[in-house]
């Protein structure tokens, strides 16, 4: 595998946007098309966002109970031009909304600027990047093409490591031959953010392929999907050379 296939192309057909769910389980997720604002946000206009979600909060807090959208949340994180964001439930009961730069670093300087004016409200914490979902593979997927159900229990990795301890992936989707490349990789790297987090996916990995059978040289190496974790904490006590495949 060659290296430099970007996080940019991550949303693919899907141009991953926006979910909600009041317990942050994908199972429930939808992704939806957000068009991107013209031209960044000003202090001002960030400063209204807040402004706005302060006086709405209570009624975001009453539909994420019943699991409906918010009106003008949608229109109110698009107009920042934040392409995508996730309303959910912490672990701790907080209501949470994470603005996401669907894995684009450049996004996530903006998406972290926006947070950083965040106001204290209680009940509500605020990230900058999706957060981790442990233990969750099972979605739906919307598209241009239509919505799938996604399963990945059955998936199977391999890993490319650098030199700068960045990785590319080969994720094994032996149950998706149904869909697209594009939509494929798209829900791959759904997968990797529910991992480890969406900060940390974009910090981790500079690539990933969606394949429905490895191919043969690297199929001796595979994992299940469900070890990735634990393998990468492996690997990061180890010293890697060039090219080394984890």
């Amino acid at each position: 595998m060659s290296r430099g296939r970007h996080r940019a192309s991550r949303t693919g057909n899907a141009t991953a946007a926006k979910r909600i769910s009041t317990t942050h389980v994908l199972k429930s997720a939808k992704m939806i098309v957000t068009p991107m604002a013209s031209r960044l946000p000003s202090e001002t206009d960030i400063k209204h966002f807040w402004e706005w979600f302060e006086s709405a909060a209570a009624r975001i807090s009453d539909s994420l109970a019943s699991g409906d959208e918010p009106d003008g949340l949608a229109a109110q994180v698009e107009a920042l031009g934040v392409p995508g964001w996730e309303l959910g439930g912490g672990a701790d009961g907080e209501a949470v909304l994470a603005l996401s730069p669907e894995g684009d670093p450049d996004v996530w300087t903006l998406t972290q600027r926006i947070v950083a004016f965040a106001p204290h409200l209680p009940g509500w914490s605020f990230l900058a990047a999706r957060p981790c979902k442990p233990g969750v593979f099972e979605f739906s997927l919307s598209t241009n093409d239509g919505e799938y159900g996604i399963d990945a229990r059955p998936w199977n990795y391999v890993l490319f490591r650098y030199p700068d301890s960045m990785f590319d992936i080969v994720v094994e989707q032996t149950n998706l031959s149904s869909i697209s490349a594009e939509n494929r990789e798209c829900a791959a790297w759904m997968v990797l953010d529910s991992i480890l987090g969406e900060e940390q996916s974009m910090l981790t990995f500079s690539g990933v392929e969606a394949v429905e059978s490895l191919p043969a040289d690297v199929a001796p190496r595979r994992s299940p999907i469900a070890c990735l974790k634990q393998h990468l904490a492996v690997l990061d006590t180890e010293v890697p050379e060039n090219g080394d495949r984890g």
